[in-house]
């Protein structure tokens, strides 16, 4: 057996918060800004450049004569361990559900109660895995990317592990990942007796991105020969992205003669997995199965989970005039890219005892969550004036890409380092 494997995972938490309040007997002005960025990557540069981890299991120009099953495996990122037995949904659920929304704790300690019994939750979780070999470390947390039968466990290091029920079991994986929460948020609030101005703007980017390339294969370019009871050759890619961007914004002014308030609250996310998955077989002269078949295997199951939110809400009052004007704006743009193909390409096979298997599969999924809520009040004893604007955007493509300088079509032009041809 030859298993090349590479277990990246990025853990990332961003907070910002803003506040300030003003009061004065004339004018009061209140300004609050919050910003969050985030920009995680496996397989690019500093500057985002493409420059993949490279992931390979392969026999090259070799002389094989193996008593056994020949086996070459590069799998990135997803490395099955162990199953769980099911009784365990209800500690994966309840672990990674908090506070006010855990139904089984209620009253004013209700924060201290659900974390003593996650903690005791999560310590029957870790001593099970112990019994499995793997030693988790504290501080275990759980997310929960679909209630009952998918869940992300992460220790202190942020060392990942992928849950997935699947029939009777629940079947825990080694997984590449990045998961990144990016919040912002901001309160601006003012008071006068005359004019107060008050204005709150909170936003949030966040950017993550996975690139690899994983290859599995033998290529025997030289006349070599190669013998085995049955040969096995498969790349496989589970690259998980799970990100939660939100930004909230408050603004408030209120006066005795005129009140304007303006709050902005912005989150814009943006995901791409562009992965290579190959396995093959090429330029194998003399190739020979004893007893069992040959098997070809590429799978790809990319999967990006994104939430991205935003909320604002502005409120003016004054005695004469009341101006609130409020805007909230999510973007979500999720991308996977990349390729899956398993083949045999100039080689001579003899195959007793077995068949002959090639698969290729890609089963990459996007689930995303866009939400904006926007919300003004104005008061006025001659003139109250409320706008609200929400705008939200949910970009999800697989397998296709806008962003591009040239087609193959176009003539004439000079290609240059770093630019796009579709």
């Amino acid at each position: 057996l030859i298993n090349a494997t590479n277990l990246s995972t990025i853990h990332a938490m961003v907070l910002s918060v803003s506040g300030t309040i003003s009061f004065a007997g004339s004018t009061g002005v209140a300004v609050s800004i919050g910003v969050s960025v985030a920009r995680n990557f496996i397989g690019y540069g500093l500057t985002g450049g493409y420059t993949p981890i490279e992931v390979k299991a392969y026999i090259q120009d070799s002389n094989i004569n193996c008593g056994g099953a020949l086996s070459l495996i590069a799998q990135e990122p997803t490395n099955e361990l162990f199953a769980l037995s099911t009784t365990f949904i209800n500690t994966l659920d309840d672990a990674g559900t908090q506070d006010e929304d855990d139904p089984d704790t209620v009253g004013v300690y209700e924060d201290q109660i659900d974390a003593a019994n996650d903690l005791t939750l999560l310590g029957q979780l870790k001593a099970e895995f112990q019994t499995k070999g793997v030693t988790l470390s504290n501080d275990l947390v759980v997310t929960i990317i679909k209630e009952g039968s998918e869940w992300i466990l992460r220790d202190r290091y942020g060392k990942g592990y992928k849950i997935t029920k699947t029939g009777s079991v629940l079947n825990i994986e080694n997984t590449m990942l990045i998961n990144a929460e990016v919040l912002s948020g901001s309160v601006a609030i003012a008071g006068s007796g005359s004019t107060a101005v008050s204005l709150s703007g909170a936003g949030v980017y966040v950017e993550n991105k996975i690139a690899t390339i994983v290859k599995s294969y033998l290529d025997n370019d030289l006349i070599k020969d190669i013998f085995a009871d049955a040969i096995s050759i498969r790349a496989l890619d589970g690259s998980t992205i799970t990100v939660t961007a939100g930004a909230a914004s408050v603004a408030g002014a209120v006066s005795g003669s005129a009140g304007v308030a303006v709050s902005i609250g912005l989150a814009i996310a943006r995901n791409e997995i562009n992965n290579i998955v190959e396995g093959y077989i090429s330029d194998a002269d003399n190739l020979n199965t004893a007893a069992g078949g040959v098997l070809v295997e590429a799978i790809s199951n990319a999967v990006i989970h994104a939430i991205s939110a935003a909320a604002s809400v502005s409120i003016g009052g004054g005695g004469t005039a009341g101006v609130a004007i409020g805007g909230g704006g999510a973007i979500a743009q999720n991308i996977i890219l990349g390729k899956t193909n398993a083949y045999i390409s100039n080689s001579d096979l003899e195959i007793t005892g077995g068949n002959l298997s090639l698969l290729a599969q890609n089963t990459s999924e996007i689930h995303a969550i866009v939400a904006v809520a926007s919300a003004a009040a104005a008061l006025g004893g001659t003139a109250g004036v409320g706008v609200s604007i929400g705008i939200s955007v949910a970009i999800n493509r697989i397998g296709w890409e806008a962003d591009y300088l040239y087609t193959t079509n176009s003539l004439n032009q000079m290609v240059q380092s770093g630019d796009t041809v579709k």
